[in-house]
């Protein structure tokens, strides 16, 4: 099965559990909410990665070649004290906590970092 055709399925999992929970979910929310499950900011992004990655040979596919994150940059912040390596291609937005229960706050003002 290819990477897409499992993230389909897991979508399709998760709208039949939601929905078994009493919670209206469209496919297309579901496939969004795998997508984002996988490191993918949408699953617009999730295709065009897995589009572009060749499918592995008789191999698992490792988490590096389903996210697609090559390029990284360093983030610190002395005020939590912490730093960790994040995606390049990551945008920070400020947070706005009613768009979504899956949005995360805390990075948001990442500039500096060029």
């Amino acid at each position: 099965m290819s990477p897409i055709e499992s993230l389909k399925s897991e979508a399709a999992a998760l709208q039949t559990k939601e929905q078994a929970l009493g919670h209206l979910m469209k496919h297309c929310d579901a496939l969004e909410q795998v997508a984002k499950n996988h490191g993918y900011d949408n699953w617009r992004a999730c295709r065009a990665v897995l589009a572009t990655t060749p499918p592995a040979v008789n191999s698992p596919p490792t988490k590096e070649n389903l996210i697609g994150i090559t390029d990284m940059k360093h983030y610190e912040s002395s005020d939590w004290n912490f730093a960790l390596d994040i995606p390049r291609r990551w945008n920070s937005f400020p947070t706005v906590p009613t768009n979504s229960p899956y949005e995360v706050t805390g990075l948001t003002d990442l500039s500096h970092l060029g």
